[in-house]
């Protein structure tokens, strides 16, 4: 019940140009997180979600004014509004940033 993190991790792999971990290496890399069938949906999502969330920061952190992609991403894939709490409240924690999420909960 690893959730498909080691058969992701071979899709991020040396075979696809990249080391194994997160952040995937290239693009291909991210959009093979759908073929990993061991992981559920869910578990395939909320990781396209959290390197959306990242990709945005750092688009925001470059002054651009485009729309944020991983707000997209969630409507169009319907992703529930918990999951998107968690995850980004996850994401929030891996940048030792602690306030954010705290009065949103």
């Amino acid at each position: 019940s690893d959730m498909g993190t080691a058969e992701m991790a071979e899709r991020w792999g040396p075979d696809f140009f990249g080391t194994g971990v997160y952040p995937p290496s290239s693009l291909y890399a991210l959009l093979n997180v759908f073929f990993v069938v061991s992981s559920s949906p869910l578990a395939r999502l909320s990781t396209i979600y959290y390197f959306l969330l990242d990709l945005d920061e750092t688009h925001r952190l470059d002054g651009s004014q485009r729309r944020p992609l991983a707000s997209e991403f969630c409507a169009h894939f319907a992703v529930r509004p918990e999951v998107r709490r968690t995850v980004k409240g996850l994401w929030h924690l891996d940048r030792d940033n602690f306030e954010p999420e705290i009065g949103r909960a």
